[in-house]
């Protein structure tokens, strides 16, 4: 269960009883508006747990290429510690993580020449 519904379930706890104290003193009116105001603040926080819940997995996916390539180098010195891969092979899968973090990188940082591109000509103003 998500942070958002165990709130909602809370905040039904909590005005469930305050909805009944209302009708049993008599105030129809006050119950309804009692009873509006709980079911929305049930639904309002079931709704912002889902979607902190889901803004969070998306973040989470979205990881930096050098956290990637950090966790797989530690994941391959585990598993070569293990004994699951021998000393080439794991040479070549650690040459392999840094070639494709090294190309990562040199993909997401423009060149010089790109930046001169990007650029408008200047002209001289005589």
């Amino acid at each position: 269960m998500d942070k958002g519904s165990e709130i909602g379930l809370f905040a039904a706890a909590l005005g469930i009883p305050l909805v009944l104290l209302f009708a049993l003193l008599g105030s129809i009116l006050a119950a309804a508006l009692a009873f509006t105001l709980v079911v929305g603040l049930c639904v309002s926080f079931v709704v912002a747990g889902r979607l902190a819940d889901k803004s969070r997995s998306e973040s989470e996916s979205d990881e930096s290429p050098e956290r990637n390539a950090t966790d797989s180098l530690e994941t391959l010195r585990d598993r070569y510690a293990r004994g699951e891969l021998t000393e080439s092979e794991f040479e070549r899968r650690v040459e392999t993580v840094l070639d494709t973090e090294s190309s990562r990188s040199s993909n997401e940082t423009p060149s010089r020449a790109d930046e001169d591109a990007d650029r408008e000509p200047e002209f001289d103003r005589a």
